[in-house]
């Protein structure tokens, strides 16, 4: 989603427009729709919600989809992984994962978060008011730890009390991808 304010539209009609667009566009990029909104709508601020998609490809390898999964090596407990995200549904405050002076406020509520399996992967899915920078990242690599047996299986309730911060550990970017913004 973008916004643009265009005084003099220089096509008689929007989807002319959208059709020019799209014809000098790159190849992997497409507009899928165009309609005209209010003045006051912002695409990043108006959004009521957001949801994002973390893939793990788990103990193996994929030439083809190395660039959309994180492929993870190890071993882990998938029952503990899947039980971890009930503790950030809600409201809460994410400071343990902000990065100094950067967010005038932290507190996000978190409408789901769950695991599933799809095929061979694991996708992690959240969906919230709004994020912090790379708190999904940071979410899903803490849970990692966690069901790989190097962070304790309550440091993020420990972390939601602000009563212990856990060692940050990003999952890479390339694993995940915003699925999706509700207007």
């Amino acid at each position: 989603v973008a916004n643009l304010l265009i005084e003099n539209l220089r096509f008689k009609t929007i989807e002319e427009f959208h059709n020019a667009l799209n014809h000098v566009l790159p190849p992997d990029i497409y507009v899928r729709k165009i309609e005209r909104v209010d003045d006051s709508f912002h695409a990043r601020f108006s959004a009521k919600s957001k949801v994002y998609r973390y893939r793990i490809l788990p103990e193996r390898r994929s030439p083809l989809r190395r660039r959309f999964v994180w492929e993870y090596p190890y071993s882990f407990d998938r029952a503990l992984l899947f039980a971890l995200p009930r503790h950030f549904v809600g409201e809460h405050d994410f400071k343990f994962l902000a990065v100094a002076g950067e967010e005038r406020t932290t507190v996000c509520r978190i409408l789901r978060a769950e695991w599933k399996i799809v095929d061979d992967e694991v996708h992690f899915e959240i969906e919230g008011n709004r994020f912090l920078y790379k708190m999904v990242r940071a979410l899903v690599g803490l849970m990692m730890r966690i069901a790989s047996g190097r962070e304790p299986s309550d440091a993020i309730r420990l972390a939601l009390l602000g009563k212990q911060k856990p060692k940050l550990w990003f999952a890479p970017p390339h694993g995940l991808t915003l699925v999706e913004v509700r207007y």
